[in-house]
């Protein structure tokens, strides 16, 4: 790990002209959506995702029980939908994380049939509007095999964030 990170360190910073969004969810990483956003000129600057990075947010503390540990550290992550958010942390989170990255957009990967996802929807979009930063839900479902309707909402939102 310590060599790979040096590795990307070292590695001259690229020039991107297309647009950043930040990703937000419970799943992002179907390859047929990332494959959308790559035809559409869009980088994922960061993201907010129970899969990906939010799982990784908080360390495992050592305890003599390592099922009290995992606990103890999925306890401490806070501002996810499926995890108690009762003040909607993830909404200021989202906006901070689109302004620190320089991102021109969110994108909501919406698990269908998730009420706490679709509970959270409605705060989160207030927060993103009164920040000014656009939003795109799109309602995913884990045996996806048409991301049809996902890719035209994509390119419409990708002219919408070139302006």
């Amino acid at each position: 790990v310590r060599a790979l990170t040096a590795a990307l360190a070292a590695e001259p910073l690229r020039k991107w002209s297309g647009a950043r969004v930040v990703t937000t969810g419970i799943i992002a990483d179907f390859p047929e959506l990332l494959d959308i956003f790559a035809k559409n000129g869009i980088a994922i600057a960061a993201d907010q995702v129970a899969h990906e990075s939010v799982g990784l947010r908080a360390p495992t503390p050592v305890t003599s029980d390592p099922i009290e540990g995992m606990a103890r550290r999925y306890g401490d992550i806070e501002g996810c939908s499926v995890l108690y958010d009762p003040g909607k942390r993830r909404g200021r989170e989202l906006v901070e994380l689109a302004k620190a990255t320089g991102a021109d957009g969110i994108i909501w990967a919406m698990t269908k049939f998730c009420d706490p996802e679709e509970y959270d929807f409605v705060p989160v979009k207030r927060m993103a509007d009164e920040a000014g930063i656009p939003l795109l839900a799109l309602e995913l479902d884990q045996q996806m095999s048409n991301f049809g309707q996902a890719a035209s909402a994509v390119e419409a939102f990708a002219e919408i964030l070139r302006g």
